[in-house]
Order: C-alpha cells, then structure tokens, then sequence
C-alpha cells in the first residue's frame, strides 16, 4: 500500500456487518491504499451518532495508514446488515452523506455490495449460505430479485441452521425406530445435553441460540466426509435447495437460461466433503457455478470507483 497524495481521487468503500465494519481505501485504479476494521453494526439497532462513530473511528484508523491529516473522498459506497428496507438505506445514504458532504455516497444491503464483489459489478447471481441462506441476483439493466431468506422460523433451506435442525430430527427419529445414528452423542455434547429427550425443553427454552444449532452443520459435513449416509443426503438436499433459490432468481431477472452464472458465498459451500457444492453445482448444470470474483468490501470499493463515473 502507498500514500496518496493530498489531491489524489480517493474511492471509499465499507462492508458493515454484524460482527465488524471493514473500510477500504482505494485509487482510481483499484490499488489498495489503506484498510481496516472496527466494530460492528447493524442498521436496525444503530442511531445516526452510533452510526458515524463508528464510521468516524474506522476513517481515523485510514488517516493513521495514510499519514494525512485529512482526505476528501470523490465516491463512498458502503453495504450494510439490516439496510435491506428503504427507510435503513435512506439512512445509511443520509448519514454517511454527512460524514462526506462533498463525496458522491452510494449504500444497499450487505448482499448488495456482496453480489458486486461477486460478479465485479456484472450481472449474476450470488447464493449465501452460512448461520442463514439466500439468493441475490441483479441484471446488466439494474434489476434486482431475491430468493429465500425468509429467517430461521419459515426457511433459510440449505443453511447452516437448517442442516442443525436437520441433524436433529435424524437424531430424534433415530430413537424413535430404535436406529443408531453416528453423531448421537457429538451432537448431544454440543448442547450439554445428557439425552435427546432434553433437546425438545432446549430449544423452546427462552435462551435458546440458533447460532448453536449452525454449529452443529460442521459434526453433519464431518459424518458426510467419512461416508455416512444420513449426513450427505442432508448435505446433498441443502445443494439442491440453495439451486432453487438460484434458479428463481435468474428467471425473474430474465437472465439466459443457458449463461447465467451463480457464485456461492458462505461458509457451508466451504465444508470439507464438498458436498453442498457439488450439488449446487449438478442441479443448475454445468458451468454455471463459477469462483467469486473479489470479496464484498472490494466490491463496495469497486462500486465507489464505478459510481463516479
């Protein structure tokens, strides 16, 4: 990384999410000048002064990198968990708008800027598949559509919670017919839990976690890699399901049914059987799945760079 000049066209752009907000300082030509990261948030549980404090700490972090006492930014483009209503969106513009008075500022939903990176701006569509699923996609003229991502109660299919869950009722049937399943007692010491009859009082209990229950998605991909049956035909209907999601999507945007191209994000595509991916892969047909192109914060600061043209 090297140091820009005081009137050098800098491109700003940010990936905040839930767990951490990243920011990326580039030139006109995509060279990274500075990044960094600092605390998380989501647009709906942030007000305006918590929202730009952290932007703010993230921007003096840059400055540090740097060694400018300041920098004007021509473009901001910034991806935001929660930003997936118009009100959130407003907000993240509006406020971001005010940190940068003289910046051209651009912002959407984390899975905006995720789909960018995927596809460096091109059109396609992007399956994410990690605690939660869903599938965005948006066309060469602008048009966005979803697919999925209904939340853990009503669907995420394919998701690391989903395969818990599924994990689970395998358990549970298994000792309803008397049948010994592989990961009983791994799953059964994941939840601190003694039997499976305590597993129906854990999960109606009020500190129940669903993040505990996607865990239990990397005990399914272990089993699978070692053969069991159970396991890879869970895995397998989680491809298939995120497929659906994706060929959903590209038929609403029209894309060619014989080009369109998907990117699997997530940590459940990264699962060491392989097999979620092999079935995404087989049930939209060959070619179709292809390695994402850069990572959503590079995406956000390709969507700066372009927004400013």
């Amino acid at each position: 990384m090297s140091q820009p000049s005081p009137d050098q066209p800098l491109f700003l752009g940010f990936d905040i999410g839930g767990t951490s907000t990243k920011a990326l300082l580039t030139d006109r030509y995509g060279n990274e000048l500075a990044k960094v990261e600092t605390a998380g948030m989501n647009m709906l549980q942030v007000d305006r002064d918590q929202f730009q404090q952290t932007i703010s700490s993230a921007v003096a972090e840059i400055l540090q990198i740097i060694k400018l006492a300041s920098f004007n930014p021509v473009s901001v483009a910034a991806g935001a968990a929660g930003a997936g209503g118009e009100e959130q969106r407003s907000n993240l513009e509006s406020w971001l708008g005010e940190l940068f008075p003289a910046a051209k500022v651009a912002g959407h939903h984390d899975a905006y800027i995720a789909h960018y990176g995927a596809f460096a701006g091109d059109e396609g569509v992007i399956v994410i598949a990690g605690t939660g699923s869903i599938a965005f996609g948006r066309n060469r003229q602008g048009t966005i559509a979803r697919a999925g991502g209904w939340g853990w109660l009503l669907g995420d299919e394919g998701s690391g919670w989903w395969i818990g869950k599924e994990a689970i009722r395998a358990l549970l049937l298994s000792e309803e017919v008397g049948e010994a399943l592989a990961w009983r007692d791994e799953i059964l010491e994941a939840l601190n839990l003694n039997t499976p009859r305590e597993i129906i009082a854990y999960v109606y209990s009020p500190g129940f976690e669903r993040s505990t229950i996607a865990q239990l998605s990397k005990i399914v991909a272990h089993h699978a890699a070692n053969g069991d049956s159970h396991a890879t035909k869970i895995l397998s209907s989680a491809g298939s399901d995120l497929a659906t999601f994706a060929l959903i999507v590209a038929q609403k945007l029209g894309l060619e049914a014989d080009t369109f191209r998907v990117a699997p994000l997530g940590s459940i595509f990264e699962e060491k059987s392989g097999i979620v991916l092999e079935n995404l892969t087989v049930s939209l047909g060959q070619g179709h799945v292809i390695d994402p192109e850069m990572d959503a914060l590079h995406g956000a600061a390709k969507w700066a760079r372009d927004n400013s043209l």
